[in-house]
């Protein structure tokens, strides 16, 4: 599915809500030479998990909440892409909004934005106190 969305991914990619680290793992798997990676997520525990399974050279993990990331602008350098997966049902309403307005501006001129989404996530699925 990342070939499908994504194309063939290159440089700075963010894979925000990173969880585990799986799916930061395939994309520099995918495109290991062309593709550097920062995975965020909220929860010290699973960014540990992600350091542990994707131990690229490429990538690095960081905890930080996705909704306040352009507070500290100098410390998100522009990416070619953003990738995030089962994390707009923490953002309800118009939150959502605001935080893609931010996510956006992170990209590069060209660059893509990739969410990926199931209705109704949160009916076998609730988010971590």
């Amino acid at each position: 599915y990342l070939r499908k969305f994504v194309g063939k991914p290159c440089g700075l990619i963010y894979d925000f809500g990173c969880g585990t680290g799986a799916i930061s793992k395939r994309f520099v798997d995918f495109n290991s030479t062309e593709v550097s990676l920062i995975g965020v997520d909220l929860s010290p525990e699973t960014v540990a998990c992600s350091k542990m399974q994707c131990r690229s050279l490429r990538s690095r993990f960081r905890v930080a909440d996705l909704s306040q990331l352009t507070s500290f602008p100098d410390e998100w350098p522009l990416a070619s892409g953003i990738w995030s997966s089962f994390l707009a049902a923490y953002f309800p309403g118009k939150n959502l909004i605001s935080v893609l307005q931010q996510w956006v501006t992170l990209i590069r001129p060209g660059g893509w934005l990739c969410i990926l989404e199931i209705d109704g996530l949160f009916s076998g699925h609730q988010p971590l106190d």
